[in-house]
Protein backbone atom coordinates (compact mmCIF):
# COMPACT_ATOMS: atom_id res chain seq x y z
CA UNK A 1 0.00 0.00 0.00
CA UNK A 2 1.83 3.25 -1.41
CA UNK A 3 -0.10 5.39 1.32
CA UNK A 4 1.15 3.47 4.15
CA UNK A 5 4.87 3.65 2.45
CA UNK A 6 4.32 7.48 2.56
CA UNK A 7 3.29 7.89 6.29
CA UNK A 8 6.02 5.60 7.31
CA UNK A 9 8.72 8.07 5.65
CA UNK A 10 6.97 11.31 7.25
CA UNK A 11 9.60 12.72 9.85
CA UNK A 12 8.05 13.20 12.92
CA UNK A 13 9.11 16.68 13.00
CA UNK A 14 7.62 17.57 10.04
CA UNK A 15 6.37 21.07 9.72
CA UNK A 16 2.74 20.18 9.07
CA UNK A 17 0.28 21.85 11.06
CA UNK A 18 -1.46 18.85 13.82
CA UNK A 19 -4.71 19.42 11.69
CA UNK A 20 -3.24 18.89 8.55
CA UNK A 21 -1.58 16.00 9.88
CA UNK A 22 -4.46 14.52 11.75
CA UNK A 23 -6.69 15.46 8.63
CA UNK A 24 -4.61 13.05 6.76
CA UNK A 25 -4.86 10.17 8.89
CA UNK A 26 -8.47 10.74 9.47
CA UNK A 27 -8.90 10.51 5.88
CA UNK A 28 -6.26 7.61 5.36
CA UNK A 29 -8.79 5.52 8.15
CA UNK A 30 -11.62 6.87 6.51
CA UNK A 31 -10.80 5.08 3.38
CA UNK A 32 -9.46 2.23 4.49
CA UNK A 33 -12.49 0.90 6.36
CA UNK A 34 -14.56 1.83 3.11
CA UNK A 35 -12.54 -0.38 1.49
CA UNK A 36 -12.59 -2.85 4.21
CA UNK A 37 -16.32 -3.00 3.60
CA UNK A 38 -16.36 -2.79 0.43
CA UNK A 39 -14.42 -5.94 0.31
CA UNK A 40 -16.42 -7.62 2.59
CA UNK A 41 -19.85 -6.59 0.70
CA UNK A 42 -18.26 -8.01 -2.45
CA UNK A 43 -17.37 -11.10 -0.57
CA UNK A 44 -19.85 -12.55 1.39
CA UNK A 45 -18.62 -11.30 4.64
CA UNK A 46 -15.79 -13.41 4.06
CA UNK A 47 -13.41 -11.65 6.27
CA UNK A 48 -10.23 -13.99 4.87
CA UNK A 49 -10.56 -13.11 1.67
CA UNK A 50 -9.99 -8.85 2.86
CA UNK A 51 -7.14 -9.97 5.03
CA UNK A 52 -4.48 -7.56 2.97
CA UNK A 53 -6.75 -4.72 3.64
CA UNK A 54 -7.24 -5.60 7.46
CA UNK A 55 -3.45 -5.33 7.67
CA UNK A 56 -3.35 -1.90 6.25
CA UNK A 57 -5.87 -0.71 8.37
CA UNK A 58 -4.18 -1.97 11.67
CA UNK A 59 -0.57 -1.00 10.34
CA UNK A 60 -1.79 2.82 9.87
CA UNK A 61 -3.50 2.67 13.26
CA UNK A 62 -0.28 1.83 14.08
CA UNK A 63 1.21 4.52 12.71
CA UNK A 64 -1.60 7.40 14.17
CA UNK A 65 -0.35 5.53 18.08
CA UNK A 66 3.56 5.98 17.05
CA UNK A 67 2.76 9.88 15.94
CA UNK A 68 0.17 10.74 18.63
CA UNK A 69 1.17 8.52 21.55
CA UNK A 70 -0.69 5.43 23.30
CA UNK A 71 -3.68 7.78 24.55
CA UNK A 72 -4.68 9.33 21.69
CA UNK A 73 -7.64 8.42 20.48
CA UNK A 74 -9.94 7.93 16.72
CA UNK A 75 -12.68 5.82 15.91
CA UNK A 76 -11.14 3.96 13.46
CA UNK A 77 -8.73 2.19 15.64
CA UNK A 78 -9.11 0.33 18.63
CA UNK A 79 -7.09 1.48 21.28
CA UNK A 80 -3.54 1.34 21.11
CA UNK A 81 -2.69 -1.72 23.42
CA UNK A 82 -6.07 -3.65 22.09
CA UNK A 83 -4.43 -3.14 18.72
CA UNK A 84 -1.01 -4.24 19.34
CA UNK A 85 -2.43 -7.34 20.63
CA UNK A 86 -4.72 -7.88 17.65
CA UNK A 87 -1.72 -7.14 15.44
CA UNK A 88 0.43 -9.81 17.46
CA UNK A 89 -2.60 -12.72 17.52
CA UNK A 90 -3.04 -11.92 13.28
CA UNK A 91 0.83 -12.76 13.11
CA UNK A 92 0.94 -15.71 15.12
CA UNK A 93 -2.12 -17.04 12.60
CA UNK A 94 -0.46 -16.53 9.27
Amino acid sequence: MEVLKHIARRPRNQSAMPSTRGWFHATVLLCLQCAIQNCLTRNGFDESKCQKLIDALYECCNAFYERNGESASTVSCPKANLLRLKMEQRKKAT
